[in-house]
């Protein structure tokens, strides 16, 4: 059971990906006074942060321990999200930028960068990639690709950015007990 539930051990940065770079694209400039241009260009400083983030905190977790930078990073992403809303919800184009620093070197890169090595590692040699390619598929399938939707529907349900956040603090949550419940040891025999 541990194995078919690695996938959603991506559910907290997954969800958070979307949120930042799908969700907040529409929102913030509907609630706020940031422009579409403005956020889509804080979401490009946000991400080009996390491309030189991502292989820092590989090298990090290669250290230090992939299981237990997937929790920290989880864990990271929960406290961040309050900040992250509360940044793009100044209205202003530094707010914004704030944000999406927070959102992607910050919080995203300490999960994604380690889930490759992470999830691969959780399958026997010969079925290593299968199973790591069908968990990372199949879980960002079913728990973050409706974020967005699931992120609208409780703005427009609410009004309200707050239950948006609860639902992303949910999701990390969510994903530290899955990499919890993964397997320890790494099976090394074919």
């Amino acid at each position: 059971m541990a194995r078919t539930l690695t996938g959603h051990a991506l559910v907290g940065s997954n969800t958070l990906f979307y949120i930042a770079s799908v969700y907040l694209l529409s929102y913030a400039p509907e609630s706020t006074e940031l422009t579409r241009g403005e956020v889509l260009l804080a979401i490009a400083i946000g991400a080009s942060f996390d491309v030189i983030a991502i292989p820092l905190v590989a090298i990090f977790a290669d250290r230090h321990g992939k299981r237990t930078m997937m929790l920290v990073g989880s864990i990271i992403t929960a406290l961040a999200t309050i900040p992250i809303f509360l940044a793009i919800n100044t209205g202003t184009f530094i707010g914004a930028i704030i944000a999406m620093i927070i959102a992607f070197p910050i919080a995203h890169s300490t999960v994604y960068a380690t889930s490759s090595g992470f999830i691969s590692g959780l399958f026997k040699p010969n079925v290593r990639y299968t199973g790591a390619s069908i968990s990372y598929q199949v879980g960002g399938l079913i728990s973050s690709a409706p974020a967005p939707l699931i992120s609208v529907l409780l703005y427009t349900t609410f009004q309200s950015w707050v239950p948006v956040a609860l639902y992303l603090i949910a999701a990390n949550l969510l994903a530290a007990l899955f990499v919890l419940l993964a397997k320890r040891d790494r099976p090394t025999h074919v």
